[in-house]
């Protein structure tokens, strides 16, 4: 009887032995939170990111965590707070400064170094992830808010060449306009702060202004911003742009000729094709360009833009590029193998230099030249770098709004911009 027992205890404890030793039941869970995954066209490839790191890596299992993208950076919020935020996240570049405040995401640089990731990621690119001196998310979809031409308009009106400066550019635009008196020759958005902000920045920037110095004192009533936003006004008042005109606005007057320039992001030649009645075969007229700058040779600028990868992290955490957590991050975005795929299934510029280098790649024009002009000009939002990025962002759209309905000079309207965004950083002071 006892030999009976003794030998029952030893089947059980090597059946036991073999149940633990055969089965990934001590794999380490941990989840990836965004949106793409959520979405019909994106699931598919996300989900064979996920498969194929799960399969090469059988002591971890990531799992999805998705929500709608009007819905992502709430609900992170409300993770983070109580404790079970995901490990790692996608996020759009606007709302890292809200993480970044809270001290919710680990530095890129300490976790993986500061050299591998600028030997795999264009150090022009990084900008958008970048939250004072730390380096707190890696752009996996890189990109841009650039100028965007539509050639056909522009050989009708008899424009050869691309503008390079202001004055060139202004000649287009009244060339464009005496050739079709209903056109709207440049499409600047004029309604919707988002967007009004993001456009008036650039032409800031290029006339040399900024919203904030280095020690983020506010700049916005400079003599350079009342020439930007004078030069934006005249373009109204001379009907070379027009009044009430959003970003859907402006792609549908881009899709039908209707006007020769504005401002979006890579996916435009995408939305024109949608919009056309030429369908693919617009794709020959959509030209990326750089913005036009004061004088030949100057800086040019757009507006960084993209989607990021973080880290989450708790006080007192450290992530190290060992961690499960870091080791799919560089497998989304480090190593050029599904930065290419991603590319080749739904057009998204790859931040990857190896992956930019790729043939796959480098064979599409269009997108060849939309990530040189953002590695080489592409500045981050100065609003999105502040915790209350959407505030700041409604007192720029409300402002120069008002300068453009002609409701305030541009000097008034400047002025009180000063005003509302200091306001607003001693909140946060």
């Amino acid at each position: 009887m006892q030999r009976t027992r003794g030998f029952r205890l030893k089947l059980v404890a090597m059946s036991l032995f073999f149940i633990v030793a055969l089965s990934p039941v001590w794999a380490q869970t941990i989840t990836f939170g965004g949106w793409s995954g959520e979405e019909e066209a994106s699931r598919p490839i996300i989900m064979e990111m996920i498969e194929s790191f799960n399969a090469a890596n059988p002591d971890v299992t990531v799992e999805w965590l998705g929500y709608p993208w009007a819905q992502v950076q709430q609900s992170f919020l409300l993770l983070h707070r109580s404790g079970s935020a995901p490990d790692v996240a996608q996020l759009q570049d606007r709302w890292l400064s809200t993480f970044g405040a809270i001290g919710a995401l680990a530095d890129m640089n300490d976790v993986f170094g500061r050299d591998v990731i600028e030997s795999a990621i264009a150090p022009g690119l990084l900008t958008v992830g970048q939250y004072g001196d730390q380096q707190l998310g890696l752009p996996w979809i890189a990109g841009s808010i650039g100028l965007v031409a539509n050639l056909k308009v522009l050989e009708d009106a008899g424009v050869a060449e691309l503008p390079e400066t202001i004055d060139e550019f202004v000649a287009a635009l009244e060339a464009i306009k005496a050739h079709d008196a209903n056109s709207v020759p440049f499409a600047l958005n004029t309604t919707g702060n988002a967007t009004i902000s993001t456009d008036f920045q650039v032409w800031l920037w290029t006339f040399g202004g900024n919203l904030f110095d280095a020690e983020g004192n506010v700049t916005a009533a400079s003599p350079e911003a009342e020439q930007a936003l004078t030069f934006l006004k005249g373009l109204i008042d001379e009907g070379l742009a027009s009044l009430e005109v959003g970003r859907g606005d402006a792609r549908q007057l881009f899709a039908r000729h209707q006007t020769g320039f504005y401002f979006d992001a890579p996916v435009a030649k995408g939305i024109a094709r949608s919009n056309a009645a030429e369908g693919a075969g617009f794709d020959a007229y959509v030209a990326p360009m750089a913005t036009p700058t004061l004088a030949a040779g100057d800086r040019s600028y757009q507006t960084a833009w993209g989607h990021l990868l973080v880290l989450f992290q708790d006080a007192g955490e450290t992530v190290t590029a060992d961690d499960p957590a870091a080791r799919f991050v560089s497998h989304l975005v480090l190593e050029p193998e599904w930065p290419i795929r991603y590319f080749e299934e739904l057009a998204q510029l790859p931040s990857n230099t190896v992956a930019a280098e790729s043939d796959a790649f480098q064979s599409d024009a269009y997108a060849v030249e939309w990530l040189e002009l953002a590695s080489a000009s592409a500045r981050v939002d100065e609003a999105s770098l502040w915790p209350n990025a959407p505030q700041m962002t409604d007192a720029i759209g409300e402002e120069v709004q008002a300068a453009y309905l002609g409701q305030k000079s541009p000097e008034r309207a400047l002025q009180d911009l000063q005003q509302r965004l200091e306001a607003l950083v001693a909140d946060v002071r």
